[in-house]
């Protein structure tokens, strides 16, 4: 008799990575992340998005205004964003299933293992500040809106971390994790429920690098 309530298990999907098409993906892939990461720190919107997107949807058509998740912070910019803002290095093997928020933000030294027959999913308004990986043997990685990545973070494959989480510096998420929580360790665990976390009060906001330099605490 079959059981109605068992969990069904992700699909795990091998690939023939040796032969020359996914070869061919993975040298385009990788010199996609080269031409990206050589782009300078000032480099205008229009070619970190046009480089990011060679990665991720190569032959996409950029039209209209153009931004990335940056812009977000900018009080003088009221673009939408088209891609996230990405920090150098980045690395990925094949990029052509990664779909990461225009409105997230990967800092530097994230690489992302991922495979031809599984998405990587980030989604909005996220924040990644891993220098491990996110990696994809086969079967889907999601992140989901609102996260707080930390630090040294890796997330296993088939893993999926619910919107408005955090997971602590160095954790190695090797299970989902529910929406709405604080996950720490190796292997992370849920410490507990950050639904009604009160928002930080701020005693200032500094609109200026000056007066950033002059404040203090």
């Amino acid at each position: 008799m079959s059981d109605t309530h068992q969990t069904s298990k992700p699909a795990l999907i091998a690939f023939a990575g040796g032969r020359d098409d996914f070869r061919a993906a993975r040298v385009r892939c990788a010199a996609a992340c080269t031409a990206y990461n050589e782009i300078p720190e000032n480099a205008p919107a229009e070619i970190r998005v046009a480089k990011f997107l060679d990665i991720v949807s190569p032959g996409f058509q950029i039209t209209g205004e153009v931004a990335t998740a940056e812009a977000m912070y900018s009080a003088n910019s009221t673009a939408r964003p088209l891609a996230p803002f990405v920090k150098t290095p980045i690395r990925m093997d094949y990029g052509l299933r990664v779909k990461i928020g225009a409105s997230t933000f990967i800092n530097y030294g994230c690489s992302i293992l991922d495979t031809p027959v599984a998405d990587v999913t980030i989604g909005e308004n996220s924040a990644d500040g891993t220098a491990q990986p996110l990696t994809s043997y086969g079967v889907a990685v999601t992140v989901g809106n609102n996260v707080w990545v930390g630090a040294g973070a890796i997330i296993l494959g088939g893993v999926t971390v619910g919107d408005r989480c955090v997971i602590g510096a160095g954790s190695v998420v090797t299970r989902d994790i529910p929406a709405d929580s604080l996950a720490v360790g190796n292997p992370a665990k849920v410490v507990r429920s950050i639904a009604d976390a009160p928002l930080p009060e701020y005693d200032g906001v500094a609109m200026t690098l000056e007066d950033a330099l002059n404040s203090r605490n």
